[in-house]
């Protein structure tokens, strides 16, 4: 069984900028993204719609189109090799079978064409770790070992067969059948209501305590975050403000963006309180404003916010912000 000390990193993501060339100019959808992902942990990266996690994401295994988007800088190190600078044919090897991720949307990442079986075994032929014919036995295996019922008879039926969760739970058997170190989860849960949604973070916590696996979640749900996530990076206008242990944040959230996220949340328990939303909107990634990317929507903005760009620097060993107004 891999090792699962929580302090191992298995990636470390430094000052990672993704910026894309449009018609309206220069978009810096990320810029200047730095964290370690851990053996064992998790970390969610939230943040509203086109703060950048999922370009985040998509970058780590440089899945973007290139042109439009252009990884401007930086480095993602998986183990001893930076993976944007490793040549094609080696980040191959890679995807799927050391690093693997789960997308967002089931039916636009499953190959209509294809049974699920096909799919689940495709990366087990491809680098080489079976034959097709134990391929194919092993995809059966792993469509039981994420819950799917009646295995056998599920790996020959094609997408459009499988309820929303199944072919979700489908994605991740995919994404596990090589027994990869890392594992980026986007969204992985948004289209499903709320049992089926409880099964499959339960399913994702099983395999990461019996494979010892190093999880990114990219989401915008904080009760998400607070029972899947050991740490919590906070993004916005491409860059993290806040990062920290969970129940660090949760309790005691610093940056501005931090609480307006979390005070627009509803609560079960406690005395009933107005929901509040946060004011205004995140601007284009073509128009980020000078100094601090939130001013324009901070209460507690003042001059220098607009002049000096906030640093993300540590106030604890383990809670880090970019806020010039915290001190």
């Amino acid at each position: 069984m891999p090792s699962t000390n929580p302090r191992e990193a298995a990636l470390r993501v430094e000052d990672l900028a993704v910026f894309f060339h449009t018609e309206g100019g220069l978009a810096r959808a990320v810029d200047g993204v730095s964290f370690s992902l851990e053996r064992g942990r998790t970390l969610a990266l939230v943040g509203e719609s086109g703060s950048g996690k999922s370009v985040t994401a998509l970058a780590l295994l440089r899945l973007h189109s290139e042109p439009p988007a252009e990884i401007a800088r930086g480095r993602v190190w998986l183990g001893e090799r930076d993976l944007l600078r490793l040549p094609k044919e080696e980040l191959r090897a890679v995807r799927g079978r050391e690093m693997a991720m789960i997308f967002q949307e089931p039916m636009s990442s499953l190959n209509p064409l294809l049974t699920i079986g096909a799919q689940v075994a495709e990366g087990l032929v491809a680098h080489g770790l079976l034959g097709r014919r134990a391929a194919a036995a092993r995809a059966v295996e792993l469509l039981d070992r994420v819950g799917i019922p009646e295995p056998a008879a599920r790996a020959r039926a094609y997408p459009h067969e499988l309820s929303g969760g199944m072919r979700q739970r489908a994605l991740i058997a995919m994404a596990l059948a090589c027994e990869p170190r890392v594992l980026l989860a986007d969204e992985p849960t948004t289209a499903l209501d709320t049992t089926v949604q409880a099964q499959i973070l339960e399913l994702l916590r099983e395999q990461q305590r019996s494979l010892g696996l190093a999880l990114l979640l990219v989401t915008h749900d904080f009760g998400v975050v607070s029972e899947n996530a050991h740490a919590v990076a906070v993004m916005y206008a491409g860059q993290i403000v806040e990062r920290a242990e969970t129940r660090a944040l949760l309790a005691t959230p610093r940056h501005p963006y931090t609480q307006g996220l979390l005070a627009s949340v509803p609560r079960l328990f406690g005395p009933l309180e107005r929901l509040q939303a946060i004011p205004g909107s995140v601007l284009p990634a073509t128009a980020w404003p000078s100094g601090c990317r939130f001013r324009t929507r901070c209460a507690l903005a003042h001059e220098r916010c607009a002049v000096e760009e906030p640093a993300l620097r540590s106030l604890t060993e383990e809670h880090a912000v970019a806020c010039h107004a915290v001190t």
